[in-house]
């Protein structure tokens, strides 16, 4: 919702004018625009256009040196639902017919003041020259940070994003921002402790993505040596005193250090993760996807009393601006709260009713590969869905067995299908810091939904999901939500299995037995770790091969992948091909590769950790202990009559995705040949579904918006598909977004 700047100004416009004396108040940026946020909202309650004043930014900000601004070098109004005028381009007659007005004004009391322009007097300082709570309450929606939990609405200016943007090209496509604000809050209690560089690198370590290792940091403290610091834990610091960095990136005035401040503001706004000061500090620009805030000190930027703003708070999630036009004086009645996350958990947004099909392969009639469902969330009050596509470098694994024996991060991904026109995503993992080239990483993280399986097999490490933080030692093994943070120990070796949809019951066990509880072949046994839930729920097992042991050639029909827990031998296979297997390999097997495995040579026992994505076996609504041991008369009680078909019971991520997987057949194109991908093309294929409550699911319209602006604030790296979703149900097949992934390095 955007009206563009005034261009000619009508004589009939009635206009809202704050006058600000010349070389007065003067304050830092972020203060000055909450100054701005003030006026616009009292304008928009007004309903009248707003002339932008020219503030004074003050001199101890800029290295001695006040500046005069109207702000528009560093902000855009464009999201920001008020039409605004230079002062200096305001027409003679407005000065004929003003009336001026002293003190807090409440806008419902003078929106049909006829005057064509109400001059607004400030006093010795701008927060003291009387602001109505409406107005207060709507500036902090404009503005976010400091004032309410939310992301705001002012943009960059076209020249803080460009130049942000070629900063953020040569950073790369993901990095840590991490805004240290020190010199004008140290007289904050505790503030110089937790921005101290070690303080601010540990927490850095804490947080980063398993891969990220580069790091920005925004300050204007030139003292602290933050680049030492996070050096010593194998990441690549930058900032604006790099100016190896930034120089060539366009700043031509390095003068203007809240020019600097705006650029770097979008800098840490875009990041992968975003790390600021305090408690209430939200991203400066408006966020078009809403991520955590994590913070440095659980305290408010306003707070100079020990522990008053403490909230128990790691990060916060911010807010969609409540900013509408309709009733918009009674929203601005209610307060609200921000959505925190407790230490050591990630908040969980609310389900809302739609779902995103991904359709993903080679195929040429895209709906006859089996979807892979990922249900959406509200966060902020805005549906969101993210989904995983298949990376090249995770989709080209090897047809037969691949074995890693040094990993960090995501080694293979597999696909397959669960039931009738459903897939299940898993992707392998592997975690070890023994060998030379990983001994300085520590921190990985599995995103996403869906579950993630893990087994330990040396060292220990501190695994920490939404509901807590635990820790699993060698031999230990658990099955946790997604995503997860992983903390390694020295000298560990961890293996994670990521698969959706499955929404786990969390379970941690271990050690291993030194042999399985059941018969498998050939002499060996087997021990069902991590039983599942429902019939065709991922399973995790415990392999024992004794020594001399020649395993029948085998095949199975979906992904089999783990970690060689000890002993040692070898796999071969369809050629007779042999691949020694060794203590701490991560492995895998594609579906329907045939192999065998083998200790007849090696002399020793081989023990293995192998993950199923499904199952032919486990309870059903029908089959169950508890059921079938509740007898009537002697005999099994029926639970199929009508009386026992409506339960009260957990609706599953599987579950949802089952029902809609049987209703995508009835809702695809029929009779159209040739319309997908072509046979050599690997492609993605999004449908969006409403579920409707006791209704079949039904596809939603996505229609494309061909000139739809692009933003400055997107990464050069992201790939973004813009649609709109249409208010009435479509008549026509289902529609989809396609994208090319041949030549996509995700």
């Amino acid at each position: 919702m955007c009206i563009a700047r005034a261009q000619a100004v009508d004589a009939t416009v009635r206009f809202l004018v704050w006058r600000v004396p010349e070389s007065w108040d003067g304050q830092g940026l972020s203060d000055r625009r909450a100054c701005l946020a003030v006026i616009l909202a009292e304008a928009l309650l007004l309903k009248r256009v707003a002339a932008l004043p020219v503030f004074t930014l003050a001199a101890q900000h800029n290295n001695g040196r006040s500046r005069a601004s109207d702000l528009m070098e560093y902000l855009s109004l464009r999201h920001v639902p008020v039409q605004t005028v230079a002062i200096e381009g305001l027409p003679p007659t407005v000065w004929e017919d003003a009336v001026e007005v002293f003190g807090e004004m409440d806008p419902e009391h003078w929106r049909g003041a006829p005057a064509q322009a109400l001059i607004r007097h400030t006093r010795e300082t701008f927060w003291r020259s009387g602001i109505h709570a409406s107005v207060m309450k709507l500036a902090g929606e404009l503005h976010g940070t400091g004032m309410q939990p939310t992301a705001g609405l002012f943009d960059p200016s076209p020249r803080v994003a460009e130049v942000a943007a070629r900063v953020r090209r040569r950073l790369g496509p993901a990095y840590v921002g991490v805004h240290v604000r020190r010199g004008d809050k140290l007289l904050m209690p505790g503030l110089d402790a937790a921005t101290q560089p070690e303080a601010v690198a540990d927490r850095v370590a804490q947080l980063a993505p398993m891969g990220v290792r580069t790091v920005y940091v925004a300050t204007n403290d030139t003292k602290a040596d933050y680049g030492t610091a996070l050096a010593k834990r194998g990441f690549r610091c930058f900032s604006s005193h790099c100016w190896a960095l930034t120089s060539t990136a366009g700043i031509e005035d390095l003068a203007d250090n809240f020019f600097i401040f705006a650029v770097e503001m979008q800098i840490v706004d875009a990041a992968t993760v975003c790390v600021r000061t305090f408690n209430d500090s939200m991203p400066w620009y408006r966020a078009s996807l809403t991520k955590p805030s994590h913070h440095l000190m659980d305290r408010s930027m306003h707070d100079y009393v020990f522990g008053f703003s403490a909230t128990g708070t790691s990060c916060s999630w911010p807010e969609s601006p409540l900013v509408s036009l309709v009733n918009l004086d009674a929203g601005m009645k209610h307060p609200r709260g921000s959505r925190r996350c407790a230490e050591g958990e990630e908040r969980r947004p609310k389900p809302c009713d739609y779902s995103i099909a991904v359709f993903e392969g080679e195929r040429r009639d895209w709906w006859e590969l089996p979807a892979c469902i990922w249900p959406m969330e509200v966060r902020g009050g805005t549906c969101e869905g993210t989904f995983e596509l298949l990376e090249p470098t995770l989709r080209n694994v090897s047809s037969g067995m691949s074995v890693w024996t040094e990993y960090f991060g995501a080694l293979a991904a597999f696909t397959d299908s669960i039931a009738a026109g459903l897939s299940r995503r898993s992707t392998l993992y592997g975690f070890e810091n023994v060998s030379e080239k990983h001994r300085n990483l520590t921190s990985g993280v599995v995103p996403r939904r869906g579950a993630v399986f893990c087994y330990a097999s040396m060292g220990s490490a501190l695994l920490r999901d939404r509901h807590g933080t635990f820790e699993i030692v060698a031999g230990q093994y658990c099955v946790v939500p997604a995503p997860l943070r992983i903390e390694l120990h020295g000298n560990t070796r961890l293996v994670a299995i990521h698969t959706h949809p499955f929404e786990p019951l969390r379970t941690m066990g271990g050690p291993i037995e030194s042999k399985g509880r059941l018969r498998y072949v050939d002499g060996c046994s087997d021990t069902l770790l991590l039983a599942p839930p429902r019939l065709s729920d991922p399973c995790l097992n415990f392999l024992h091969f004794p020594p001399n042991i020649h395993q029948t050639l085998h095949t199975h029909p979906s992904v089999r992948c783990g970690l060689i827990a000890s002993g040692a031998g070898y796999c071969l296979d369809a050629e007779l091909r042999k691949l020694e297997l060794q203590e701490g390999m991560v492995w895998a097997i594609p579906k329907d590769t045939v192999h065998s495995f083998h200790t007849a040579e090696s002399k020793q026992e081989l023990n293995v950790i192998a993950f199923h994505p499904d199952s032919d076996w486990g309870p059903m609504d029908e089959d169950h202990p508890m059921l079938n041991r509740t007898w009537v008369d002697g005999k099994k009680i029926d639970n199929c009559a009508q009386s026992h078909r409506n339960p009260d019971m957990l609706r599953t991520d599987q579950s949802l995705a089952q029902q809609l997987a049987q209703h995508l057949s009835q809702l695809a194109p029929a009779g159209k040949q040739g319309t997908g991908s072509s046979a050599e093309t690997w492609a993605a294929h999004l449908v969006l579904i409403e579920v409707v409550e006791s209704e079949e699911p039904r596809p939603v319209e996505l229609r494309e918006l061909r000139q739809a602006p692009s933003d400055p604030s997107d990464s050069p790296n992201m790939l973004v598909c813009r649609a709109e979703l249409s208010n009435v149900q479509s008549a026509q097949p289902l529609q989809r977004l396609s994208l090319d992934l041949e030549a996509t390095d995700a």
